[in-house]
């Protein structure tokens, strides 16, 4: 009987770590992440393509170019966030420009789906930016420096976070070559379904600004508003909130578009990830803020 109540014991308590570490990603959540992504990825021929965070990485197939001179006209843009920045959306998008860049690990490659650097192998929609950004005159050169994680908390961003050493080695990586001339941030759905704090998720934020500063980056960020993933989150959460306050041109921080409102439905084909018609949405909305801002800092 006691035997049988010490086992009882054990499994709620293994329950109840497991449960909590899934839900509040804490111990032992990237522990088992590690070793689940270890074998997928490292053993499972299938994903070779992929790195331990789930990053793309298979430059096979892909058109490698001469990097581009670091000049006014390239626009190097550091991307970071959760899906909707990575490989995720219906559509891969092809390119043959030259001139729409995917930087990776010290080289340049056209820019085309799945980019380089962001995890899973569907479709995105910065190609598609980068098209639309190359209309303005004042850009000939758009490079995309990607680090789009799938499901990433932003406390994964900050200084004690998991993805906080990938950062600082893009940056330093990046930095060698070019000068990030703007970041691009689209995240919070997964803080919204775990309930993140309005004020946690902006102390969040400005440390990740605050590392990104540290390591010579005090570019403008253009921060989307963008919680919604399925029709249990509600648009008006204390994350959404929080990116609303957080938008402050004094702070040099700028909205590149809204997508809980401006991407319905219909323009989501699982309710969470973009359509083609969403992608083509998407990237004019910012590509839009982009230009605007260019266009009023050279009045």
């Amino acid at each position: 009987m006691k035997k049988n109540y010490i086992l009882f014991i054990l499994f709620l308590f293994s329950y109840l770590l497991g449960y909590m570490g899934f839900y509040y990603k804490i111990f032992p959540y990237n522990e088992l992440k590690f070793i689940k992504n270890f074998y997928k990825y490292k053993i499972n021929p299938k994903y070779i393509n992929y790195d331990l965070d789930d990053r793309f990485v298979d430059t096979q197939g892909k058109k490698i170019i001469d990097c581009p001179e670091n000049n006014q006209k390239t626009l190097a843009i550091l991307i970071i966030g959760q899906s909707p920045v990575s490989n995720t959306h219906q559509k891969k998008i092809k390119n043959e420009n030259k001139n729409i860049i995917n930087f990776f690990n010290d080289r340049c490659f056209i820019a085309e789906s799945p980019l380089l650097g962001s995890t899973n192998g569907k479709g995105e929609y910065l190609t598609l930016m980068g098209k639309e950004l190359l209309k303005f005159e004042d850009f000939d050169t758009i490079l995309l420096v990607p680090f789009g994680i799938g499901g990433a908390s932003i406390s994964d961003f900050s200084e004690k976070g998991r993805y906080h050493e990938q950062l600082i080695s893009l940056l330093k990586n990046v930095r060698e070559k070019f000068k990030i001339n703007l970041v691009l941030y689209d995240q919070g759905t997964t803080d919204a379904y775990h309930k993140m704090g309005k004020h946690v998720y902006k102390g969040y934020f400005y440390n990740l600004k605050e590392i990104l500063n540290k390591n010579n980056v005090r570019s403008p960020i253009f921060m989307s508003i963008h919680t919604f993933c399925d029709p249990y989150i509600s648009t008006t959460n204390a994350i959404s909130q929080a990116q609303q306050e957080l938008i402050d041109e004094e702070e040099n921080i700028y909205l590149s578009y809204n997508s809980d409102k401006e991407i319905g439905f219909n323009l989501r084909y699982d309710n969470c990830h973009y359509n083609f018609e969403g992608q083509i949405t998407a990237s004019k909305k910012i590509s839009n803020s982009i230009i605007k801002y260019y266009r009023n800092i050279n009045f």
